[in-house]
């Protein structure tokens, strides 16, 4: 173990990004992710850099490297959390978007560290990018759950993205609903309203993924299933199978609204 060569030694860290041209950086980043990944994610800020400071071809390739370091080791970008939300505070799209993206991807492994970034994550909700408002979306969608006290001022926004007109983005919506709708419904009233309307939406993906979400919403929260009678006859419409769902979820989540509408019934009765 004493002898044993450290990464650095044998070479595998980037070289200096000053020493190369930018795009050489890059592809020599690129090149360390199969055979050294924290070496690869060693090179998080410097990838920033040439994104923010350089166009075209350069910045393709650093946000597609930022983009694969996220998607192997999105717990890299923890050390980096202050230049990544930096990068997403951006006024340039396109270093915005890096920098979203990657605390949607840092918040999947680790909520609490993503969570530095909520703030400008909530406020890119209104973006006129698709590709912005869909990270901003991915990001509440995993820091939610753990803390919906911090994201609830996200209802109004959430409600409004899953009528948007990119599908991307009703499709990010549909599942930051399910979760936030199963952690605490009664803090995203208008999201829950405007689920409801994606059950019928003419793309499949942002359908498919709103009727998960209002299956795992009925199974725990059957009370705050706004108009129950439309809820019943989506879920009736779909299976299991289809939804990629455990066998029986669907009958849970049917079986728990018709017992709030007979509860409900027999009350008023």
């Amino acid at each position: 173990a004493e002898t044993e060569r450290s990464p650095v030694e044998a070479g595998h860290r980037p070289a200096d990004r000053s020493d190369l041209d930018p795009l050489e950086f890059v592809d020599r980043v690129g090149g360390l992710l199969d055979e050294d990944p924290d070496a690869a994610a060693d090179a998080v800020g410097d990838l920033l850099a040439i994104a923010r400071d350089h166009e075209g071809a350069p910045r393709v390739a650093a946000g597609e490297a930022l983009d694969a370091i996220g998607r192997r080791q999105p717990s890299a970008f923890e050390v980096w959390t202050e230049p990544v939300v930096a990068a997403a505070r951006s006024g340039d799209e396109d270093v915005s978007f890096f920098g979203l993206r990657a605390l949607a991807q840092l918040a999947g492994a680790n909520p609490r560290a993503a969570g530095k970034g909520l703030d400008v994550a909530l406020g890119s909700l209104g973006s006129a990018s698709p590709d912005i408002r869909q990270a901003a979306i991915s990001v509440l969608a995993e820091v939610g759950p753990t803390d919906p006290d911090a994201v609830k001022r996200a209802d109004r926004p959430l409600g409004e993205a899953l009528r948007a007109g990119d599908e991307n983005v009703r499709t990010a919506a549909a599942i930051a609903a399910g979760r936030l709708l199963g952690a605490a419904p009664n803090k995203f009233p208008r999201t829950a309203t405007a689920l409801l309307d994606v059950l019928d939406d003419e793309a499949a993906r942002p359908r498919e993924f709103a009727h998960v979400a209002l299956a795992n919403f009925a199974r725990e929260h059957p009370d705050n299933v706004p108009q129950k009678g439309r809820a019943l006859s989506a879920l009736a419409g779909v299976t299991d199978d289809e939804l990629g769902l455990r066998r029986g979820a669907i009958g849970e989540a049917m079986a728990a609204l018709v017992k709030q509408e007979f509860e409900g019934g027999a009350a008023a009765g």
